[in-house]
């Protein structure tokens, strides 16, 4: 991911160092097929809190939200969704449930967690849909 000055100013949507480093070494043979690019979401603590727009429009469209760190190793102090982010819909803090099983896992580590809709988690604003608020908040999680 990009530098550490950006993650002060916010949430830095990049594609992981692993992925980034295939491309350059397949750039030169022409890239020999398709080289998975997943975007994410990456932050410290000093990023803030990220919010993002979910469209649901009633409260029965869905009972919980997944969410999914990147598939990367980057050894013992990476950081653990389940610990060291804090995440929020419509405004009311949900703990979040790690998903444990084949796919929602990467080199046997859960990287993947549900996080249930509360009950009341629309606003009495015009807008459609709910929010989900994450932050950072291990001030150990670092960009590298």
């Amino acid at each position: 991911p990009k530098g550490a000055q950006f993650y002060n100013q916010g949430w830095v949507l990049d594609i992981g160092d692993s992925e980034k480093k295939a491309k350059r070494k397949l750039a030169r043979y022409g890239g020999l097929g398709f080289v998975d690019s997943k975007q994410a979401f990456y932050g410290v603590n000093a990023s803030g809190v990220l919010e993002l727009s979910l469209p649901l429009d009633e409260p029965s469209a869905a009972d919980v939200v997944i969410v999914c760190g990147v598939n990367e190793n980057r050894g013992e102090n990476e950081c653990k969704i389940e610990r060291d982010v804090a995440f929020a819909i419509g405004g009311t803090p949900v703990a979040p449930e790690l998903i444990n099983f084949g796919s929602a896992s990467y080199l046997g580590k859960p990287i993947c967690c549900e996080l249930a809709i509360p009950s009341t988690p629309f606003t009495g604003t015009n807008r459609k849909g709910i929010s989900l608020q994450m932050s950072v908040k291990s001030t150990k999680v670092t960009t590298k």
